[in-house]
């Protein structure tokens, strides 16, 4: 009965609605169990009733985890305006009959079911007597069995805002006789209509203010009578199929102010009456195939992104009057020429990328005080870094890498709080291409992850002191420059310090004994320096491998040899003194000879015996110095015939410019091309292509354009063509080099789909190895990038950051060797096939940031040598297949697939687990003989699990010593995480 505890009595019949509402519900968490203990229902947790009538006119039980059965009896409730039941886990709905009271709801206004059932609502009809609805929003509840939900919510008059997104909603019923007059908002993002937007359906919705109909596959242009929504102010179409160009007609949507066509096929010029939308504010139409120049734009504009396209030429004069700009993303076209001085004047920017580019000149010297990121990397800025830049008290974010800088770094008292203190400014939300710890990723922006990357410019000179004292720097990227002078003692208190590459410098001296504090140091680089002495003592820094350090011949200690006293510490070293007797130094001299000789020879011959690697270090030494021995011999002996015969060629890291020259055509004999990482331009001539004898071809991270040429010389078995300005389609004849194991075409403005045909990769199909020539190439791999010798036992094939399109051929996941494959940043799509299951020898696989979608196959738990695995920012969906292999990723491994559930993302519903064959349990199911098995398995995999380890950890002593250095590093970051929360506590 109801009681009274408020001034008026709650109204009986209303309790006894809700208490058979409750009926069904399993409350786990104890949010509604007010409604078990007070008898006055209008002090139940999360129910309003009217002060004067004691009617109950809200509910509102969102967010509060409830499941069982969600009972909507509760429309009987006659004054109820507002029900919220949002984000809670309903398996069951039950809809009472039409005719039931449930019209006596006419006054319900509000209705949020959104993100409750996890099950399919089979229909909508019981939306239709409540005829007084203003909101209604059911997205995240599975409708793909109702077909007429366009006509049901044409039968309620008064609705202004409708939300249906994420409700697989595979259909767009007829639009012939509906009037939606009345609506304001429609939001249907993420379904799959997978067709073109019927061009009357606009004309049925004059009113419309907010437009959402992002990732719903929707292909086709844009419909004309989009341009009839004159009220509109929002218009979100991104992650579509979209083609051909942004309407003329553009300018007849005067409120818009927020505008994002980005990751569609669109292409084109941009029509200039886009500038006409004065009130534009938001333009996001990056990854897309536009052309021509840069847009004019509203002086209203805060936000533009038109990164990813084939823009060119150089930022217009017209954007000076940008005053209120914050964000400018141009990353990823072919613009040019140098920045205007304008850009000092705009005030409110706070996020500049441009990079990817092919700007010039020299960096401004003013800049707007308010700059959080500053992105130039990969263009052809040149001239000293201005000092201004370290100035920039909000910045946490600087990459000038890949450009053509000179000059010392600024010495001067660093004003970068936000990378020198733990305080967080305010900052707009966007993504950028974040490089560090050796990977590369898109991000969103975040002043936690503090960036500076100056990486492969000429910089010279010692780094000044005040960059070793930014003790919130996360990512400290030096590489390959001509950078002297010795590591600071004062790195010891860049605690927080996560990746640093110092490697190709001429940096000289000690390593600090204060490095091995850096507890969260996860990558190193120092290699191919002048470094000496010990490798300081701590877990730390004996955790990278050999590869971190080496290039330092002076340099010893684990991982690298063992130190000679001298070696140990070379400054305290003392000369012998003058008077020691010549008996005695001979003596000295014959022992020494004779202990030295044996140390050296049973020295190395006992670690050639013992450890393989070395071995095969040694024999791949000596056969290249056989290999050059014979090269010097035929050039000195052809030189004497007055024919030289140039077989190799290598001029990688240097500046060279300009193009290939034509006599170069001469070189018919040439068997190894090294350009690597010089400022090399033009078309590649196609004579280099057709030298018969060519097996290494390497013109990586240079600026060569044009296409590829389809013509190639049948014996090439490495090709890498990474980090340049190639565009047009991937020539069909690459996939026909039987002999090729190392195809590298990364970071171009490659289109089109992959080619379509029988692929003749004899190296990359099937374990046979050919001879091969031996070099050193740039290697990326397992987001990595290491410098490695060219073997044909590491097949790879890397194709990431293009703009690729369509399908992944199936010939390509029966390359059944392949040990990297990155096909990551395109705009590929289609579903993995279960062959996949077939690459045995797959260690390295990136398919992120595309458009695949469909479930994960089973087959991929098969792939056991897989180290290295980023499906991330694509629409899969259903369960992750479990095995030991896929589920010993991280998270980062699959995130942004917002329909993705299972180890290690959250667990799955009963639904999502295999959405497409879900069925019910059979009743038949013998539980005994399941408890058996299970207990049994248990038993078994225990025993196995227990003692496979622990006798491997026995006998191996190179597994005991990493088992040991890994509970010893994990024990280190628990302690120092323990720490500092306690003194983040004592603080507080």
């Amino acid at each position: 009965m109801c009681t009274n505890h408020t001034l008026v009595q709650c109204n009986e019949k209303d309790r006894e609605t809700l208490l058979t509402f409750k009926h069904g519900i399993n409350d786990n968490f104890g949010w509604i169990s007010t409604w078990s203990i007070e008898k006055d229902s209008c002090v139940w947790d999360g129910v309003h009733c009217d002060n004067i009538t004691g009617r109950v006119t809200k509910l509102d039980l969102s967010y509060d985890q409830l499941e069982g059965e969600m009972n909507l009896c509760i429309l009987e409730l006659e004054f109820l305006s507002y029900l919220g039941l949002s984000e809670n886990h309903f398996d069951v709905i039950t809809i009472p009959s039409i005719q039931k009271n449930i019209t006596h709801s006419s006054k319900l206004v509000y209705l949020d079911l959104s993100y409750s059932l996890v099950n399919d609502m089979n229909n909508l009809d019981w939306l239709s007597p409540l005829s007084s609805i203003k909101y209604l929003n059911l997205g995240g509840i599975d409708l793909h069995k109702e077909t007429n939900w366009l006509q049901i919510v044409n039968s309620l008059p008064s609705l202004l805002k409708l939300q249906l997104g994420e409700c697989n909603l595979n259909n767009f019923p007829s639009v012939e006789y509906l009037n939606l007059s009345s609506l304001v908002t429609l939001d249907l993002f993420r379904n799959n209509f997978n067709f073109n937007l019927p061009d009357g359906f606009f004309n049925l919705t004059k009113d419309l203010t907010y437009l959402h109909l992002s990732q719903s596959n929707i292909y086709g242009k844009i419909p004309s009578s989009l341009l009839n929504l004159q009220k509109l102010r929002h218009l979100d179409l991104k992650y579509n199929q979209l083609q051909g160009s942004i309407p003329d007609g553009i300018s007849q949507l005067p409120n818009i102010q927020y505008l994002d066509l980005s990751w569609n096929m669109l292409s084109g010029f941009i029509p200039s009456t886009l500038g006409n939308l004065s009130s534009l504010i938001s333009l996001s139409i990056g990854s897309n195939h536009f052309t021509g120049g840069l847009p004019n734009l509203s002086p209203e504009a805060e936000i533009v992104d038109l990164s990813y396209n084939s823009f060119s030429r150089s930022i217009p004069h017209s954007w000076k009057n940008l005053s209120e700009l914050r964000v400018m993303n141009l990353w990823n076209n072919k613009l040019s020429g140098e920045l205007p001085l304008y850009i000092s004047n705009l005030k409110e920017l706070e996020t500049m990328n441009l990079g990817e580019n092919e700007f010039s000149g020299n960096i401004p010297v003013g800049m707007s005080q308010n700059l959080v990121v500053v992105i130039f990397r990969a263009n052809k800025f040149e001239g000293i870094i201005p000092q201004q830049l370290f100035n920039l008290s909000y910045l946490f974010h600087l990459d000038l890498a890949h450009n053509k800088l000179s000059g010392s770094l600024p010495h001067f008292v660093y004003n970068l709080t936000q990378m020198d203190t733990d305080h967080v400014n305010e900052w707009y939300a966007t993504t950028l291409d974040l490089f560090t710890k050796g990977q590369y990723y898109v991000t969103d922006v975040n002043p936690h992850r503090r960036t500076v990357d100056l990486s492969s410019n000429s910089l010279s000179g010692e780094v000044p002191l005040e960059l070793f004292r930014l003790a919130q720097l996360q990512t400290l990227n030096l590489y390959h420059n001509n950078l002297i002078g010795t590591i600071p003692k004062e790195i010891g208190g860049m605690k927080n310090v996560e990746s640093l590459d110092l490697s190709n410098n001429k940096f000289f001296g000690e390593i600090p004994q204060t490095m091995a504090r850096l507890n969260f140091l996860e990558v190193l680089n120092l290699s191919c320096n002048n470094f000496n002495g010990k490798i300081p003592t701590g877990t730390q820094l004996q955790s990278f491998n050999a590869s971190s350090y080496i290039g330092n011949p002076r340099l010893c200690g684990a991982p690298l040899n063992n130190c000679t006293m001298k070696e140990e510490n070379p400054k305290t070293a003392t000369p012998s003194t003058e008077n020691e007797g010549d008996d005695s130094i001979k003596e000295s001299l014959y022992l020494g000879m004779g202990v030295g000789f044996a140390a050296g020879f049973w020295g190395i011959c006992g670690s050639l015996f013992l450890i393989r690697k070395w071995r095969h270090a040694y024999f791949r030494f000596i056969y290249g110095v056989g290999n050059r021995l014979y090269v010097t011999l035929m050039i000195v002996v052809l030189g004497k015939k007055s024919t030289v015969t140039i077989l190799l060629v290598d001029l990688s890291y240097n500046s060279f410019s300009g193009s290939i020259p034509h006599s170069w055509k001469n070189c018919k004999e040439l068997i190894n091309l090294n350009l690597w990482s010089n400022k090399l331009s033009g078309d590649v001539p196609v004579y280099l292509f057709s030298m018969k004898q060519l097996e290494t071809m390497n013109l990586g991270a240079n600026e060569f354009s044009g296409t590829i040429p389809i013509k190639m010389s049948q014996s090439l078995t490495v090709v890498i063509l990474r980090a340049n300005q190639f565009e047009g389609n991937i020539p069909q004849q690459l996939f026909n080099l039987s002999n090729l194991f190392h195809l590298d075409l990364a970071h171009n403005k490659l289109s089109g789909s992959l080619p379509h045909c029988v692929y003749n990769m004899t190296q990359i199909d099937t374990d046979h190895v050919d001879e091969w020539h031996d070099t050193i190439i740039d290697l990326f791999t397992k987001g990595q990038d290491y410098v490695s010798d060219v073997n044909p036992d590491r097949r790879t094939i890397d194709l990431s950051v293009n703009h690729l399109i369509g399908e992944v051929t199936l010939e390509l996941f029966r390359l059944v060797q392949v040990q990297t494959l990155n096909l990551s940043h395109n705009n590929l799509n289609g579903t993995i096939p279960r062959e996949i299951g077939g690459m045995k020898n797959m260690e390295s696989l990136d398919l992120s940031s595309n458009k695949f979608y469909g479930d994960i196959p089973q087959s991929m738990s098969l792939l056991t040598f897989l180290g290295y695995l980023n499906l991330s920012y694509n629409n899969f969906d259903g369960k992750i297949p479990i095995g030991t292999q896929l589920q010993s990723f991280n998270a980062s491994s699959y995130v942004g697939n917002p329909k993705l559930c299972g180890a290690p993302l959250n667990n799955c519903t009963k639904k999502e687990e295999n959405p497409k064959t879900a069925m019910p349990s059979t009743k038949n199911e013998d539980d005994d003989s399941i408890k058996e098995s299970l207990y049994l398995g248990m038993g078994v995999g225990f025993a196995v699990g227990f003692w496979g380890i622990c006798r491997s950890l026995f006998l191996i002593r190179k597994w005991r010593h990493a088992y040991f250095r890994f509970v010893d590093r994990v024990r280190d970051k628990i302690y120092v995480t323990l720490i500092v929360k306690l003194n983040g506590f004592k603080r507080n």
